[in-house]
């Protein structure tokens, strides 16, 4: 077996797996596996490019980070990769955040719906509903203006008399 055809399967395999590897978990996981990748590349074929191996690099992470890396215009893969970590560690303090806030924003939320069901949000609904569907608040029956006069749930206008006594007091002054 001649020296040339020496690695030859592995080499091409190795180019494969390199040509087809996505990130889909962290980006240490996936740098660790481009790198081995590299090394087994260059071991049998030391002819490539370095912009080769960034390109390949940036095109597996996954889109989120890899635009924030492109933009970054890597001179190495040693940059590329530690680029990329930074980012991955961003994107998670930035969800940490995110998911902060939307905690603190569902807390309050929750009281809310509590305090929806009292009884003065339940009358605020009801009457909401019977204005916007033309009933009486009382009886729920169609309102029109002669309804208010005969319905018979409505409470009736009350005059509050006063005590005769007290005006009586009034207009007999001279008495005391």
């Amino acid at each position: 077996m001649p020296l040339s055809q020496f690695g030859q399967y592995e080499y091409r395999e190795a180019m494969d797996s390199l040509l087809d590897l996505k990130q889909r978990g962290s980006v240490e996981d996936y740098a660790a596996q481009f790198e081995e990748l590299y090394y087994q590349i260059n071991m049998h074929h030391s002819g490539y490019d370095p912009v080769f191996f960034i390109s390949q690099f940036i095109n597996g992470l996954k889109q989120d980070i890899r635009l924030a890396v492109l933009t970054q215009v890597p001179p190495t893969l040693h940059r590329a990769i530690m680029l990329a970590k930074l980012q991955e560690r961003v994107m998670e303090k930035g969800k940490d955040k995110f998911q902060k806030s939307q905690l603190s924003q569902t807390a309050p939320t929750t009281s809310k719906q509590t305090s929806q069901t009292s009884p003065m949000w339940k009358e605020r609904q009801k009457r909401d509903y019977c204005k916007a569907n033309g009933l009486c608040y009382w009886c729920s029956e169609k309102y029109d203006p002669a309804h208010a006069a005969i319905c018979p749930k409505r409470l009736k206008a009350q005059v509050n008399a006063l005590s005769l006594s007290i005006l009586w007091m009034w207009n007999c002054p001279n008495i005391f």
